[in-house]
């Protein structure tokens, strides 16, 4: 598989790694009481990729978020952050010409609200 293919591939499996993200934002500090949605965009020229070592990079991946802050009731708020984020990770190559990711990690672990 060519490397571009790779890098577009990993792209589109780290932007919509759901569990992934939504173990991120499980972790944001302060903590929150709900996600109303979010995004992830990751560029393949930001995704650096170890072949014999199975190994990524990314950075300046681009993660919005919409989530309740204050309390679930009527003093909540509902607020809009971006992140950069950057992070890395181990995939292997599927019989079928495929990626699979198989460990995916942020440089941060904690996403810091404020």
């Amino acid at each position: 598989m060519e490397i571009n293919k790779i890098r577009e591939t990993l792209s589109d499996l780290v932007a919509n790694h759901h569990d992934f993200w939504l173990e991120a934002l499980q972790d944001t500090s302060p903590a929150h009481y709900g996600i109303n949605d979010w995004d992830v965009c990751v560029y393949p020229k930001d995704i650096w990729v170890d072949i014999p070592n199975r190994s990524f990079k990314f950075k300046n991946a681009t993660f919005t978020f919409d989530i309740r802050l204050g309390e679930s009731g009527e003093d909540g708020a509902d607020s809009n952050f971006e992140e950069q984020v950057s992070g890395y990770g181990i995939f292997d190559f599927l019989p079928n010409e495929d990626i699979q990711i198989n460990e995916l990690f942020l440089d941060n672990t904690t996403i810091e609200l404020f």
